[in-house]
Formats: structure tokens, C-alpha cells, sequence
């Protein structure tokens, strides 16, 4: 029958359809529809898809565009990119991502390795790995721009972290008696032993790099920034070596006691002994730099910023030295018992001691401007941002600050003393006795997940990827919990 004649025979049905109300109008069509062979739909739907869709970029240029996917926030621009192939370009552009990536402090994860390109290996993980999201190795996503590629990478770490997802490394074994000391710098770990060696390790893959034997007695601290490794022993001896190589490059003495703490910044060592000196060095030249005399007891840890070293000690108080002049600035006079940590933040220095207080200090003046009360027992450790500050303490108890003074959590969760801390962002790492490890929401109060180590914890380095934690026993051990 012709379309012609089939028209004719309802001569009123198009008049009328118009008057139909919208509901009516689609009961009609969709009556129709069921009766209509599959073949004639498919010649419907290919008349029908170019007048139903309108793409609102389609005759923009790319500029316009991109300014325009500049108000869309992560989510939306990748639903956007799977609109249409072109869609997919405009919106997989280094200056967009790139914008979110500043928004959302993403820019650090730049140039961290996909973990599909690390060698993989069967290890222990967490619970939560079976349970966790699927991300897909981001060789998977071969055209992705670079800033989009970095901004995956940490949204992977920040689900990691908060839903304790992660694998476990081998332990670390080597060292015969317990491990003293431990540095890291993201790419190797170095550990200082009581059985008179330094070994060094892989922080990735966790795989041994070598061992140094120079030491003729225990380790007692070590240091590890831009290829220097720094080596101090109980027999006043300072080693140094190039990092990358394991290259013995100098050494060189000068107290008359055990070296007991240091600190470096890549070129200038300050050391503490039991001789009750603190001694100052160039180390790429080797050079005793100066002396410092004042503590009447062994200093108990150092911190160093710039021209200025600060040095805690057994006599309850803290020095603060200009190290390029060699001179004592200040006399920080205010803990009642030892002073067991310290550190830098902008012009101001912080102390916790073993008299359960922690203290702020103003660097211009060297006056005393923040006194907070409330551990009952021994502060161990320490740390700040810019806008609270934590304290870990033997009562088990790690407390946040602001500074005004108030305790804004009393967090509860360890057995024993809290003898580390890692401050990230609005995430806390703490590790204690008993060997737990836990992981905390800063602004919650309240912990993501804990871990139980198979080792006891004295001590720990942190960064966005892993926590590394070396432990008292004997022998010495190494863990390294991964979360990428």
C-alpha cells in the first residue's frame, strides 16, 4: 500500500494530533511503536539521532572550550570525555588538570611511578584489599594527558590511606643486633645497627643494596639527603659515603665521647656526643666548623633551619646557636625535666619534655609564647603545621592543639608510649608500643584503620607512599607497609 493511500484513510488523525495533550500524544506514538517491525525502527532511530542530539561544544573553537571545562570540577570532566571522541580530547588537557591538581594539592604525585610499572610480587596485604576499588593501572590508559595521569595517582593514595589498603614488604633482615638508627629519602633506606654495620636497602621493592662495615663500634645516628649518607658511631667517628654507590668518600673525629644525635641539611652536620659539645661541620670538605659549649648535660636531640641549630638536653633546657658564627643566640630556660624533642616551624621553635609539656618559642625574640599542659607523663615527639600542633606521649596519648592553646582532641588508641608521629595534610601517622601503627582523620578525630606490626616500633619515616619502621629487637628489623 502506498504512504499516499495509508494517509488518506485517516484523514482527520494528523489534524488532530496536534490538539493532543503531551501524555496522549506519547500513548499514540508509543501504541504505534510496539506495532512497528524492528527494521522499520532502526530507520527511525537513524532519521531520528542526528535532529535528537546537540552538542553544545560542537561549533565553539577549542579555546572557548577549554574555558569553558575550566568550571567543571574532576568528576564532571570525565563524564565529559566520554561523551564523544572529541569530547575525550578537549577534556584530557594538561592546563585543566593541571588546575585541579594546584586545587587540590595534587602537583606532589607528579613524578611518583605507577605501581603497574614496579616489578610485582605476592605479598601479605591488608583486609581491605579484597574489598577495595579496582583502580586500573594507568598503562591501561595509554592517551592520558600528564596532569590527569598525576591527579589519578593521588586520588588512588588518598583511598588507600583513609580505607587501609596496602601490601607489606618482606621484613628487612641483615642486621644482627638491634637496629640504632634509620634515615630514608624515599628511595633508599639506610639503617645503622649495634653490630657496628650500616646497611642500606631499597625503600620500594625493599631489596638489600649493600652493607658498610667501616664502623669499629655501634651506629648511634644517621643521615641520608642528596646521595650523602652520614654515618656516627659510638667510637667519635663520622663516615661518609655516597648514597647512590655505597663510595666511602671521608671520615673524620672530634668529639671525645659517643655521638649521640644529628642533623643535616645536605651540607652542613651538627652533632651532640656525650662529651656535652656540639660540634658544627662542613662535610663536604670535612672541616670542623666550630664548637659549641654550653649544655652542662648530653643533649637529647637537635633540630636545624637555616643559620640556626637548636639543641635539647637532660639540663631542661634548649640552646639555640647561630651555626655560621658559632655563638649561643638563646638560652630557652622553661621545662622542668629533660628536654627529649624539638623542631623549626617558620620563625618559631617547639619543645616537648619530660615534663609532659609542650612549649613554643618565638626565634626573634627567643621568648616563650605557647605552654601546653595536659600529658601526665613524658612528651617523646612532635609535630606542626600551620595550624595545629601534635604531641605523642608516654601516657599513650597523642594530643592536637591549636594556638590558642586548646586541646582540640585527647586521641586514645595505643598501649605503651607514642614514640612517632608524621603529620600529612589532614592525615596523622603514630607508632607506638606494642607494635601498633595507626593512621588518624586530623579533623574527625578518630582513627581510619590500626595496624599491628609483627615487630616492636622505635622507629619510623613516613611520605605519601609508605611507612617505614625499624624495631629495638634483636636482631634488627625493617618493615615497610606500601600504599601505592
Amino acid at each position: 500500500m502506498q504512504t499516499a493511500t495509508v494517509l488518506r484513510d485517516f484523514p482527520g488523525f494528523f489534524s488532530k494530533f496536534p490538539d493532543l495533550a503531551p501524555q496522549q500524544q506519547y500513548d499514540v506514538l508509543w501504541a504505534l511503536l510496539e506495532k512497528t517491525e524492528v527494521s522499520q525502527l532502526r530507520k527511525i532511530y537513524s532519521k531520528l539521532k542526528d535532529f535528537l542530539s546537540f552538542d553544545i561544544i560542537g561549533n565553539l573553537p577549542d579555546e572557548l572550550v577549554e574555558k569553558i571545562l575550566q568550571h567543571l570540577d574532576a568528576k564532571s570532566l570525565c563524564s565529559a570525555a566520554q561523551c564523544s571522541r572529541r569530547w575525550n580530547v578537549l577534556s584530557n588537557k594538561d592546563s585543566l588538570w593541571h588546575r585541579l591538581c594546584l586545587q587540590e594539592n595534587m602537583v606532589k604525585y607528579e613524578d611518583l611511578p605507577d605501581p603497574s610499572d614496579e616489578p610485582t610480587q605476592q605479598r601479605p596485604s591488608s583486609p581491605s584489599v579484597k574489598d577495595s576499588v579496582k583502580f586500573p593501572p594507568l598503562s591501561f590508559l595509554p592517551n592520558t594527558c600528564h596532569w590527569k595521569k598525576a591527579y589519578l595517582k593521588g586520588k588512588r593514595l588518598h583511598y588507600n590511606w583513609t580505607k587501609g589498603v596496602y601490601t607489606v614488604v618482606p621484613l628487612l633482615r641483615g642486621h644482627k643486633k638491634p637496629v640504632t638508627a634509620m634515615a630514608c629519602d624515599g628511595n633508599l633506606v639506610a639503617s645503622g645497627s649495634s653490630d657496628n654495620t650500616v646497611r642500606v636497602w631499597h625503600a620500594q621493592s625493599g631489596c638489600g643494596y649493600y652493607t658498610l662495615e667501616n664502623a669499629s663500634d655501634a651506629i648511634t645516628a644517621i643521615a641520608l639527603k642528596e646521595n650523602i649518607l652520614i654515618a656516627a658511631s659510638a667510637d667519635t667517628m663520622i663516615h661518609v659515603y655516597e648514597a647512590n654507590t655505597g663510595l666511602f668518600l671521608r671520615s673524620f673525629s672530634g668529639h671525645v665521647s659517643s655521638i649521640e644525635v644529628l642533623e643535616f641539611d645536605g651540607r652542613t652536620l651538627v652533632t651532640a656526643a656525650l662529651d656535652l659539645s656540639v660540634r658544627v661541620w662542613d662535610v663536604r670538605k670535612g672541616l670542623l666548623m666550630h664548637t659549641l659549649i654550653g649544655h652542662v648535660e648530653e643533649a637529647k636531640c637537635i633540630a636545624l633551619k637555616g643559620c640556626l641549630a637548636a639543641t635539647g638536653s637532660w639540663d631542661h633546657t634548649l640552646r639555640v646557636w647561630n651555626i655560621h658564627v658559632g655563638l649561643c643566640k638563646y638560652t630557652l630556660q622553661g621545662h622542668t625535666e629533660a628536654v627529649f624533642c624539638c623542631l623549626f616551624f617558620g620563625e618559631k621553635l617547639f619543645s616537648g619534655g619530660g615534663d609532659g609539656v609542650v612549649k613554643g618559642w618565638d626565634m626573634t625574640s627567643g621568648g616563650e609564647i605557647l605552654s601546653l599542659e595536659g600529658h601526665r607523663e613524658e612528651v617523646y615527639c612532635l609535630q606542626v603545621n600551620d595550624d595545629i600542633i601534635v604531641s605523642g606521649s608516654a601516657d599513650s596519648t597523642i594530643r592536637i592543639w591549636n594556638y590558642d592553646g586548646k586541646c582540640l582532641h585527647n586521641l586514645e588508641g595505643h598501649s605503651g608510649v607514642v614514640r612517632c608521629l608524621h603529620l600529612n595534610e589532614n592525615t596523622l601517622v603514630s607508632g607506638g608500643d606494642l607494635k601498633k601503627l595507626i593512621v588518624w582523620d586530623l579533623k574527625r578525630g578518630e582513627h581510619y584503620f590500626i595496624y599491628r606490626q609483627p615487630v616492636l616500633i622505635h622507629m619510623m619515616w613516613v611520605d605519601c607512599q609508605r611507612i617505614i619502621t625499624a624495631s629495638p629487637d634483636a636482631p634488627g628489623l625493617i618493615c615497610i607497609v606500601n600504599f601505592f
